[in-house]
């Protein structure tokens, strides 16, 4: 099936490019067996080539035999799948390790969740850093940041990355904290239990080792070992990491397997653990009651978007063999419209098992306690302009087509009633990606193909990197109705690179709406934040020094005064000088400066002193010391 060292698919998998999707160079596609010999995952090892669009997948006849019996084998198989990848890459993890190319040193490497096709622009503590500070190949998903010092907290960040479908990074810039060792504190643990999931909830990130003699290479080791009831050990590892908790620390592990009747009184006992640093913590034994989930899930909610019914039930609940609904629908002249079979939509996201409610990317929380139905946009009884028509509806879900994670499926019919608004209005507005840009620092000008109303004032109309823009914000329309300038608050820009730029809830004048596919682009945002002066200095009779934060442009012209025992004194005709980030202020030949004076350099109202990227000093004073 493929080369198990190296992942290379054999000539009896093939995938074939059809219509308009890009070809794949020969001998790029890896695959990867899942542990039960059932999902074979296929990847394109190429630095920049990816899966667009629709693909052929043949599997040659008896070329494969199964996991339990090579003697069976199986048959050809023949499909297509079509691929469209808007999932932007993220951090996944941060590890740490000797740096063998600097003496005492430490490096990190990040990991993403998937290959990058771009790094972007890598910094360390607000700055930029290039060259030998850190390694990245692209296609690969690691940057390794090179030459740090044990015990020093570093602050990175990694700006306008891309994966190689072109997404960005998410968020943008993505974060994280590198600490290396420094760390002797001992891992704690606390063991709890809900239904059959056993909860593990360590007091800070465990470190991987091999802990069952079976080598699974980084990123797939054991972080610690438990028994239940003093039986066979089991072991926690990255694959049990409950992904509702971002911070890493807690594991599920779910013992319906372990439970002969309906419950089972339990002595919990992990061992074996450690902390990033290496420090081991105690064993930790706790008595628990662990029981069966034998309920279905329960129905809790539903509500409307454009065409879909958002579902909540009371646990984690999955579509099973769900793909018409029964439906009632009451439209605003009351006249009644019933179908017992409405074909649910396999085209606008299939029916899903859950729904990002906060819309930020990540299904968290109780998120996975919903489905969502779209209903087919050739169900013209129910759809108009890919909105359900305004109504109420009474939707019927048949018995065994919802199902928990166990599974238990539902016994009987779920009946439910939900309003839509529909919408008269067109989908016909378009943000112009192409004029849309940033004009200075921390200053975007939107751009639309319509006369826009004051719903495009509104900052929360507006993300970046699917956040809000600050409410602080300043919006105006510049020179017409179809211009937007929205000014970011002064050092809401702290790193430079590109950001995702996305609009929603907008309506032109006329309230129409806007255009699918044309909400978004990528802008290049230079950071705003003010120069800040840290201290002053006498340098002699007739020079001060300014000493700032960042590197300084060019000279000013205006807006910097002396101060001497509180009166204003005369500068020389030409006063000011910049070197990196130091101003020096030179007074008239026959102002004479002494120690003993009392110095203040005032920055007032028309200054022109700025950073390199523009960002101009902020009226303000300091004292000389």
């Amino acid at each position: 099936m493929y080369n198990a060292s190296t992942g290379v698919l054999s000539a009896n998998i093939t995938v074939t490019n059809l219509g308009s999707a890009p070809a794949l160079t020969a001998g790029s596609l890896i695959g990867s067996l899942s542990e039960d010999g059932k999902t074979l995952t296929i990847t394109t090892n190429h630095a920049t080539e990816k899966f667009d669009g629709k693909y052929a997948i043949n599997i040659a006849a008896d070329a494969i035999a199964t996991k339990a019996d090579k003697d069976v084998l199986l048959a050809e198989y023949n499909g297509t799948v079509t691929v469209a990848d808007t999932t932007s890459p993220a951090i996944s993890k941060v590890e740490y390790s000797v740096d063998a190319a600097n003496a005492g040193k430490y490096k990190a490497t990040v990991t993403f969740s998937e290959p990058l096709a771009s790094e972007g622009t890598v910094s360390l503590n607000g700055s930029a850093i290039t060259g030998a500070a850190y390694t990245f190949v692209a296609g690969g998903k690691t940057i390794v940041v090179n030459n740090l010092d044990a015990g020093t907290q570093y602050a990175l960040a990694v700006t306008g990355a891309l994966d190689k479908a072109g997404n960005l990074v998410s968020p943008n810039p993505a974060t994280a904290t590198l600490t290396i060792a420094g760390d002797e504190v001992k891992p704690t643990v606390a063991i709890s239990a809900k239904g059959s999931k056993i909860t593990f909830k360590f007091s800070e990130k465990l470190g991987e080792q091999d802990l069952d003699a079976n080598p699974e290479g980084a990123g797939s080791e054991e972080h610690a070992k438990f028994t239940i009831n003093g039986g066979a050990a089991k072991y926690l590892q990255a694959t049990d990491l409950d992904q509702t908790d971002a911070t890493g620390t807690t594991y599920v592990y779910d013992a319906t397997g372990d439970i002969a009747g309906s419950f089972l009184n339990a002595s919990v006992k992990v061992e074996s653990f450690k902390d990033l640093a290496g420090n081991a913590g105690n064993a930790a034994t706790q008595s628990l009651t662990i029981s069966k989930d034998t309920a279905a899930p329960k129905f809790v909610s539903a509500s409307v978007v454009d065409n879909k019914f958002i579902v909540k039930f009371d646990e984690d609940a999955e579509p099973n063999s769900l793909t018409t609904v029964g439906i009632k629908y009451t439209n605003v002249d009351n006249v009644v419209v019933t179908k017992a079979t409405a074909a649910l939509d396999a085209t606008v996201g299939a029916v899903a098992g859950s729904y990002d409610v906060n819309n930020n990317g990540t299904i968290e929380g109780d998120e996975e306690n919903y489905i969502v139905l779209p209903i087919d946009a050739t169900e013209t009884d129910f759809v108009s302009g890919g909105k359900l028509k305004a109504g109420s509806y009474e939707v019927t879900l048949a018995a065994g087509t919802v199902e928990d994670k166990v599974p238990n499926a539902t016994t009987t019919t779920i009946k439910f009633t939900a309003s839509a608004t529909g919408s008269a209005s067109k989908a016909i507005v378009e943000l112009d990606a192409g004029a849309t840009d940033e004009v200075n620092p921390g200053v975007i000008e939107a751009v639309f193909n319509k006369d826009m109303s004051s719903t495009a004032l509104v900052a929360a109309n507006y993300k970046l990197d699917n956040v809000a823009i600050p409410a602080a914000s300043k919006l105006y329309f510049n020179t017409d109705k179809q211009h937007v300038t929205i000014e970011l608050p002064k050092g809401f820009v702290t790193v430079s690179g590109n950001r995702a730029l996305t609009v929603a809830n907008l309506t032109d004048v006329d309230g129409n709406t806007l255009k699918t596919g044309f909400t978004k682009d990528t802008i290049d945002l230079t950071e705003n934040v003010a120069p800040v002066a840290t201290g002053a200095s006498l340098v002699d009779d007739n020079n001060v020094n300014v000493t700032f934060g960042e590197n300084l442009g060019a000279a000013p012209s205006t807006g910097v005064e002396l101060w001497v025992n509180n009166a204003k004194v005369t500068l020389a005709t030409t006063p000011f000088a910049v070197s990196d980030n130091v101003l020096t202020i030179t007074t008239d030949a026959a102002v004479l400066l002494k120690p003993t004076d009392t110095i203040v350099v005032k920055f007032v109202d028309g200054i022109d002193l700025a950073d390199a990227n523009g960002n101009v000093v902020a009226p303000a004073s300091v004292t000389v010391r």
